[in-house]
């Protein structure tokens, strides 16, 4: 009977490309043989890479990825994002918000489809991520309390309570500045009907004792570093949305960018329109100039 083990490598490198990326870590630890086929096997690592995520943009001479660290960067990443250990999650704060800014710079070239935009809006689509990750800045904690809605079977049909619980700020600052960079690179304001955050947003971004020269005048931190504060910036996108929304018809969310998660966070993602007014070289006469009798009495008729 022949065995696995067995068949040629470029048969066995065929076979283990059909697996799944999360599986590879399993299959590496069945036995000595697949450990050592696996373990450094560059070629292998990019195949299974490129098959579920964007080719990473490069220059000419960029040097290739390591795809021995890339992949199982990326499996451990989905693994932790899809578990519901609450406290793991909070555990690995930073090291999510560092992936998700990877994932956003190895991204395909805007304009096509993206398997990377479309792994972090599946993951993030989950009600307990965007919780975790997206609302732990000071701006959510400002609403004293926060709704989530519990289906609950009867033997008269499914009823709908809402529980009112404290929402809290991360811990620390770093944290609470990573969760509202992540929430500015989600693109979509998270702003419930029952909860809405954009009076708080607004209550600071129009607060001018925010703005002063250790801000220079802008979303910076007040210790003159002049690096961005990003939960200046959460409430700008706050407000801007807002405005959006209710400025507008079709809910005021026509693009991409306003609608669809971290769409437009990516690298060159911004395309300058094109023009649409053409400029001619031939120079316009005033508008009295074209009546007719002026132009006859200059004698140009």
């Amino acid at each position: 009977m022949l065995h696995l083990l067995s068949l040629p490598h470029e048969v066995l490198h065929h076979v283990i490309t059909e697996a799944d990326p999360q599986d590879l870590a399993a299959l590496s630890r069945c036995c000595q043989m697949l450990n050592g086929y696996i373990k450094h096997n560059r070629l292998l690592f990019k195949e299974l890479y490129l098959d579920n995520y964007d080719f990473p943009p490069q220059e000419p001479n960029d040097a290739e990825p390591c795809w021995e660290i890339e992949l199982p960067k990326l499996v451990s990443f989905e693994k932790l994002l899809t578990s519901r250990n609450r406290e793991l999650k909070k555990s690995q704060f930073s090291t999510v918000a560092g992936v998700v800014s990877d994932i956003l710079n190895m991204s395909s070239v805007p304009g096509q489809k993206s398997r990377n935009i479309e792994l972090l809006g599946r993951l993030f689509s989950d009600e307990q991520n965007k919780e975790i990750f997206l609302c732990s800045s000071a701006l959510f904690a400002r609403q004293c309390k926060c709704y989530s809605r519990r289906f609950i079977s009867t033997e008269a049909g499914s009823l709908i309570r809402a529980e009112e619980r404290e929402r809290k700020a991360a811990s620390t600052e770093l944290e609470r500045q990573l969760s509202a960079k992540l929430h500015c690179l989600y693109g979509c304001s998270i702003d419930h009907p029952d909860d809405p955050i954009h009076p708080a947003a607004r209550a600071k971004v129009y607060d001018l004792r925010q703005y002063t020269d250790h801000t220079f005048w802008g979303p910076f931190l007040n210790d003159g570093s002049g690096h961005v504060d990003w939960e200046k910036m959460e409430a700008i996108m706050v407000v801007l949305q807002y405005n959006v929304r209710r400025n507008k018809d079709d809910d005021g969310l026509g693009d991409d960018c306003w609608r669809k998660p971290f769409v437009g966070s990516m690298p060159k993602s911004f395309v300058q329109p094109a023009p649409t007014i053409s400029l001619s070289m031939e120079p316009s006469l005033p508008l009295a100039a074209t009546d007719p009798v002026m132009l006859r009495e200059c004698g140009s008729v």
